[in-house]
């Protein structure tokens, strides 16, 4: 847990990490312990607005959930904004997502209320469940003046110009 945390701590970054999954919450919070890496940890989805939902997962391996109705875990939900906001944060170089789908509705708050200086340099983003989404999340990162600079099976770097 913590992959890209772990590798953009060897590169003197400052960590904000955030997971809803008690389980995979508290393997994160060890791994980072276990690799004295300082982080800010965030026990949180991120979506529109603050509120609570119900975590259900999809598969057993934790790899993957939806927030809906049904049998889970009851979580915290937050704006990125207000997130980095708490944190303290001024710039972010870069920002990974991978919240299953549901990234348009974390971004799009996000973009339409954060000051431009705000808007990270490089995002790494699920792109995998873009079908899910519920709005074109890729024009309004193009208007914000990002476009794909590569691309894997299932994610996709964008940089602002």
């Amino acid at each position: 847990m913590g992959f890209f945390s772990l590798f953009a701590a060897t590169k003197r970054a400052r960590i904000i990490a955030i997971e809803p999954q008690p389980t995979l919450f508290d393997r994160l919070f060890t791994n980072m312990a276990l690799n004295g890496i300082e982080a800010y940890l965030v026990k949180a989805a991120v979506g529109e607005r603050d509120e609570t939902g119900t975590l259900i997962q999809t598969n057993m391996d934790y790899g993957g959930g939806t927030i809906g109705q049904g049998h889970g875990e009851t979580v915290r939900i937050r704006p990125l904004l207000d997130i980095l906001t708490d944190t303290k944060v001024n710039k972010v170089d870069v920002l990974k997502i991978d919240i299953e789908g549901y990234e348009d509705r974390a971004l799009m708050p996000f973009f339409r209320d954060a000051p431009s200086t705000l808007f990270p340099s490089h995002i790494i983003m699920e792109y995998s469940e873009s079908d899910r989404w519920q709005s074109d999340l890729m024009g309004k990162l193009a208007q914000a003046g990002y476009r794909q600079t590569a691309r894997s099976r299932g994610n996709a770097l964008l940089s602002r110009k």
